[in-house]
């Protein structure tokens, strides 16, 4: 089932940054983790440069709830 979201997760899955940040409202709020919220699409943006240059790849699992799984080379 497609949802209003689920072009933000493509985009995020196939970590294409632009893409995603411009399907978020000016006054989004993105919380990673434990990690403080990233607040407006300037932050958001920034923040996610930052994880995706930590990992090598993302993928969301849309179920009951929201799952994520990152990829990373040791």
């Amino acid at each position: 089932m497609k949802h209003w979201f689920s072009d933000l997760y493509t985009h995020i899955d196939a970590m294409r940054l632009e893409d995603f940040v411009a399907g978020l409202t000016p006054d989004v709020e993105v919380v990673v983790g434990t990690n403080p919220a990233m607040k407006g699409r300037e932050q958001v943006k920034a923040g996610i440069r930052q994880l995706f240059s930590a990992i090598d790849g993302i993928q969301f699992s849309l179920r009951d709830s929201i799952a994520m799984r990152l990829r990373q080379s040791c």
